[in-house]
Parts: C-alpha cells; sequence; structure tokens
C-alpha cells in the first residue's frame, strides 16, 4: 500500500518469513554475484491473486508450453479492485508468447529475438463508472515476487545492489474532465519491501517510472496512509532525476542501469529520523519483495512495457 504525492497505492503483502540461515544463491557470472529475482522471462507465468480480500490465489496464467507444470510460477499477478479477474480472460497462445485478455486488462508476454517484453495493460475507463472520489479504492494490474530474502542477503554484506529495466508507456489516455491531481492519476513505479530480520518491520522503496500529472517524478517520503488497509509503513521513492536524465521519454525506453544500494541506505535513514523504523544498522535488513505495474486512481487507460529487468546483489 503505497502513497504518493497524496494519493494512497495498494502494492503487495511483505513476505513475513526471515532471512534463512542457509540460502540458496543463485551464482551468476562469478561466486561474487547473486540473481535476486527469478524467471524475468516470465517463461514460467503467473499466478493470479483474487481482486479482493482475503488474499488467495484464483488461477494461474502459462504458456502453452508451461500448462501443467508441477511447480508454481515464481511471479504473481495482483489485481486488487478490479472489476475483472484476469484469470478468467480470454487465453491467446503464439509461437513468441502468450496473452490474456478481459474488458480492462492484459497481459502478454512476446519474445523478440534475444528478448523478451512484458506488457501490462490497464483500461480504466472500464472499471470506473463515474470519476473516483476521495476514500474510493482503484484498479491495480500489477507484477509481484515475493521470498527474495532467501537469495538477497543483508544489505552489510553488499558492494552494490545493481537494478537493471529497460520501460516505456506506448500510450496513456486519460477520460477525465477535470482531473484532481491529488484523487487522479495513472502511475507505475518498481517498490520493494526492505525488512529488518529480526522485527520484520519494513519500509516501502519505490524506483519511479511513470506517473500522468509530471513529467519527472520528484524524491517523495511520507506515511502510507488514507484508507483502512493502508500499511502505515514509511514510503521512499527516489528523485527520477538521479536515476536518469531524460525521465520517460514520450513512446520511447526510459532505459535504467543503477546500484541502487545507496539508495535504500538512504531511504531506511528517512524512516528512522521520522521514527518509523527504529535501526538503521544495515547488517540487519534485506530486500523481501518487490511490486511492478499499474495503480489507476483516475480514469486513464495506458500501456506498461518492460524488459531486461534484473537485480544483481554484488557481494563485498
Amino acid at each position: 500500500m503505497i502513497k504518493i504525492a497524496g494519493l494512497l497505492v495498494l502494492g503487495l503483502l511483505l513476505a513475513g518469513s526471515q532471512v534463512k540461515e542457509k540460502r540458496t544463491n543463485e551464482m551468476i557470472g562469478t561466486n561474487k554475484e547473486i540473481a535476486v529475482l527469478r524467471d524475468t522471462e516470465f517463461a514460467m507465468g503467473f499466478t493470479v491473486l483474487a481482486p479482493g480480500y482475503p488474499v488467495r490465489s484464483v488461477g494461474v496464467l502459462r504458456p502453452a508450453e508451461a500448462q501443467g507444470a508441477p511447480t508454481l510460477p515464481e511471479w504473481r499477478i495482483a489485481q486488487w479492485a478490479c472489476r475483472y479477474n484476469i484469470a478468467e480472460g480470454k487465453a491467446r497462445y503464439e509461437d513468441n508468447g502468450y496473452r490474456y485478455e478481459t474488458e480492462s486488462q492484459r497481459v502478454e508476454v512476446s519474445r523478440y529475438g534475444g528478448e523478451t517484453v512484458l506488457e501490462l495493460e490497464l483500461r480504466a475507463s472500464k472499471e470506473y463508472t463515474s470519476p473516483r472520489q476521495e476514500g474510493e479504492d482503484w484498479p491495480h494490474l500489477l507484477i509481484e515476487q515475493t521470498g527474495l530474502q532467501s537469495r538477497c542477503p543483508a544489505l552489510d554484506q553488499l558492494e552494490s545492489l545493481r537494478f537493471t529495466l529497460e520501460a516505456r508507456i506506448p500510450y496513456c489516455v486519460s477520460y477525465m474532465e477535470a482531473p484532481e491531481a491529488a484523487l487522479h492519476t495513472g502511475q507505475t513505479s518498481m517498490f520493494f519491501t526492505v525488512a529488518n530480520v529480526r522485527t520484520q518491520d519494513m519500509y516501502w522503496f519505490g524506483i519511479p517510472i511513470f506517473d500522468a500529472r509530471y513529467e519527472q517524478i520528484r524524491e517523495y517520503m511520507a506515511e502510507d496512509g488514507g484508507k483502512a488497509d493502508a500499511s502505515h509503513k514509511f514510503i521512499y521513492i527516489v528523485d527520477q532525476a538521479e536515476l536518469t536524465d531524460a525521465g520517460l521519454p514520450s513512446g520511447g525506453w526510459m532505459k535504467l542501469d543503477i546500484d541502487i544500494l545507496p539508495f535504500l541506505q538512504r531511504g531506511l535513514t528517512a524512516a528512522v529520523d521520522r521514527g518509523f523504523l527504529h535501526s538503521d544498522a544495515i547488517s540487519m535488513y534485506t530486500i523481501t519483495s518487490t511490486n511492478l505495474g499499474w495503480e489507476m486512481p483516475g480514469t486513464y487507460d495506458a500501456i506498461l512495457e518492460i524488459k531486461n529487468l534484473s537485480l544483481t546483489a554484488i557481494l563485498k
């Protein structure tokens, strides 16, 4: 549950398990590099969560070649407050990928040459019958992965934490005559939960991608609040200008290849300074989960495309 510029944004639930002493590290390149995210080609598909509470699985989206696989996908789809259920959507399988679609949602994975592109489309014009009012929930279409603490060491063990992502917005259309900036937008960020391995307390760390209200998204710090199911945890979103000079070019790709460890530490310090967390000892913290996708507090239709997603922990 995230709040951005006065907007409460629902994110994924914190994975509550502690960091395991014996990690199932996935080494890449050298024995100092660990791939924290799994299945970034989305080859095993997605477990789908129900649009409302209680949190439960309501289906699985898979490519044709993974139908009937005995293991669950690494990724989940959260579709909070949506009128439609993507698990009941129309499926289409092609040689280069797969697609699931409802009246308001589309999840599509396509392979072009050596690259895999994930498309998340949310058409809020099919979700709202009138402009959203204060306190009213809004539709989400997110991918999420939990259990990252089984692969990501404590932050003090890291030399760096390399994050890569390419993202673009092919279109974003507003169906609102007079949107209110404090209530209405279409936005997408990548969030990580940074948790204390002893107490399980945490804060939200955000990498901004797109917000229909702004050309570039500024640094943001606040409490997640505004409705009954808010987490009331601290949120820290990096100033987009520190990540890319150009922001997200209109219709073009934004390419990120950054060490996010200094920003994680900055967010942790801010959370402690504001009383949300009680210790800034980085030896007690690690990344536990992540989510990425659309949140539509306003009546917008939009597509997010991503590729080359990775998070690599580089040990000291």
